[in-house]
């Protein structure tokens, strides 16, 4: 069945047939895939070398890891049986590291392959990616996280075919979602060479794997040739005709694409190629479409292990920063950045914290008001947690632009952090992605931060942020629920 934006409104499955079990995403294409997830501490370049050893090296320049950090490595050829590992990094130096592995019976490095730590690194969900923004509409349905992506920037089709069996297996992933041919189509490849590759990838992920794929149309490219544009179209209509059981059809295309010149609509790509955070919105809506009538939604619910105190904001009692005005729900601190302007903090008629900004033009590209609270006290060494909150924006007017609604959840020093930054250039603003959604409430979660030794505390921090340096900004938001558990 091709399911197809709208659909869902509609109902096309019974509640009965939808699958409520969580799903684990798994990314595989190019950078417009691979721009859904970054680890900003990781170090920009790839594996160059690793030795048959005991323990084994690792070279990769300009890593930045140190000594005991926990390192994932997967996409290596030759060596494949250190892919899909997390090791631990030992004798780090300024290009290359140890893995406390014995290699010397493995086998033989050629090429590729990539390193990331997955300890105490900040890791955001880019805005112009779409997972993050899927996250916001499905309730949270989904599981994904950096380990998890295996978009790389540059990739054809045929660059993907070929690595299908070295990244994707014992990645432990539920549903794979398939981009690719941005870069075949610019470079003159053949519609046949790109079905075939695709036809192969999804073969191999539905049948070798077991597993349930979305294949995704093309996206526009702006300098493309009229030629390259038909072969696109062409492309994508081979795409649509992909839908079975087993493979669902993800068609964005006309979504973000203006049909008079068949490049990007305006405001939805930031270079002519990947979205913009508005354009990945976009997308999202169409996969959140696609995908919730098979996958269904999740609403906010408080968990058992909840370790907040006043989870639903109510009552006040809390902690006012210096320059906010109003009541702080019971248990919570407001924290704010110095710069000048209104923010008030009041509670609503379901006794919810209401945050309330009222900016004026020529103030930071900065301005923030947030809430939060730390927990000090019945954390685990070792154990993982998550931080969630349920917010509803009420109202925004003004010429400025609304960053972000999001969470962090940190320790005293370092963060795990959703949220919704972007560049100064880009334009979205939160109120319009939600009117779009056809809802106004966010409901926010973090990816799992573990609570390592010598930390004392990890705190939710819930933000609301503008570029006010040329525009004014009068906005509100209610935080409904928020928790902290351990998972």
């Amino acid at each position: 069945m091709l399911i197809r934006p709208g659909y869902m409104k509609q109902g096309i499955r019974s509640a009965a047939s939808v699958d409520s079990s969580p799903q684990t995403l798994v990314i595989f294409g190019d950078s417009i895939t691979g721009a859904s997830s970054s680890n900003s501490t990781s170090g920009a370049s790839g594996i160059s070398a690793l030795t048959k050893a005991n323990p084994g090296a690792v070279t990769k320049n300009g890593h930045g890891f140190s000594t005991d950090d926990s390192v994932y490595i997967w996409g290596v050829q030759g060596m494949t049986q250190v892919n899909n590992t997390v090791y631990t990094a030992t004798n780090t130096g300024t290009n290359s590291f140890t893995i406390g592995a014995d290699t010397q019976g493995f086998g033989i490095y050629t090429s590729g392959g990539t390193a990331y730590k997955t300890r105490g690194a900040v890791v955001s969900h880019l805005a112009q990616g779409y997972v993050s923004s899927l996250n916001m509409l499905s309730g949270q349905r989904y599981t994904f996280n950096h380990n998890l992506n295996r978009g790389i920037g540059g990739n054809s089709t045929t660059d993907m075919n070929n690595r299908k069996a070295i990244d994707l297996p014992g990645i432990g992933g539920t549903l794979f979602v398939v981009m690719g041919g941005t870069n075949d189509i610019s470079a003159s490849v053949a519609n046949g060479t790109i079905q075939s590759n695709l036809t192969a990838i999804i073969g191999y992920i539905t049948g070798t794997l077991g597993k349930k794929a979305v294949l995704g149309t093309v996206p526009p490219r702006d300098a493309d040739t009229s030629t390259m544009k038909d072969a696109r179209e062409s492309l994508n209509t081979w795409i649509r005709a992909q839908a079975s059981a087993n493979v669902i059809v993800w068609d964005y295309y006309a979504d973000v694409t203006d049909p008079s010149t068949r490049n990007w609509k305006s405001g939805y790509s930031y270079d002519g190629i990947h979205p913009s955070p508005w354009g990945g919105f976009v997308m999202s809506q169409s996969l959140d479409q696609a995908l919730g009538s098979v996958y269904g939604r999740n609403g906010f619910s408080l968990n058992a292990g909840n370790l907040l105190a006043n989870s639903g904001l109510a009552g006040t009692g809390g902690t006012v920063g210096s320059n906010t005005i109003g009541s702080v729900a019971a248990g919570w601190t407001s924290e704010t950045n110095t710069a000048s302007g209104t923010k008030t903090l009041s509670k609503n008629g379901q006794d919810k914290q209401v945050m309330a900004v009222n900016y004026g033009s020529g103030l930071s590209t900065g301005e923030r008001l947030s809430i939060r609270q730390s927990v000090t006290s019945g954390l685990s060494i070792g154990t993982s947690y998550v931080a969630e909150a349920e917010i509803a924006l009420d109202s925004f007017s003004g010429t400025g632009v609304w960053y972000e609604a999001s969470i962090e959840l940190r320790n005293q020093s370092s963060s795990f952090a959703v949220d919704n930054a972007r560049r100064s250039f880009d334009t979205l603003a939160v109120t319009e992605m939600i009117s779009a959604s056809g809802s106004r409430a966010l409901h926010l979660k973090t990816p799992a931060l573990e609570y390592l030794s010598g930390w004392t505390e990890l705190r939710l921090r819930i933000n609301m942020t503008f570029k006010c340096d040329s525009g004014t900004a009068i906005a509100q938001m209610a935080v409904r629920n928020a928790q902290l558990y351990p998972v």
